[in-house]
């Protein structure tokens, strides 16, 4: 089983707006501010940290982000529909 204990909260000042977030970093995720040596499809020049609402506010990154999280519920619908899950008749 693996441990959370590397989970720290952080401040980091978000490179586009200058707000001070607050989040969480683990060994292998953050949540409340992308790094954005990971998203390197989004990053500007020198950008080191982006909060949620810049994030959001980047069209790219918004409709590949939509369209997976539409193509999971679409997934979890059609998984759960009765004609899936209903015995043959």
């Amino acid at each position: 089983m693996k441990s959370f204990s590397r989970v720290k909260s952080v401040k980091v000042t978000c490179d586009r707006c200058k707000q001070i977030v607050e989040g969480i970093r683990g060994e292998e995720f953050s949540a409340g501010f992308y790094e954005m040596t990971k998203w390197e499809d989004y990053r500007r020049d020198n950008e080191r940290y982006v909060c949620e609402s810049c994030m959001f506010a980047v069209p790219k990154y918004l409709s590949v982000t939509a369209l997976g999280f539409d193509l999971r519920l679409a997934r979890l619908a059609l998984s759960r529909s009765p004609e899936r899950t209903s015995p043959e008749r």
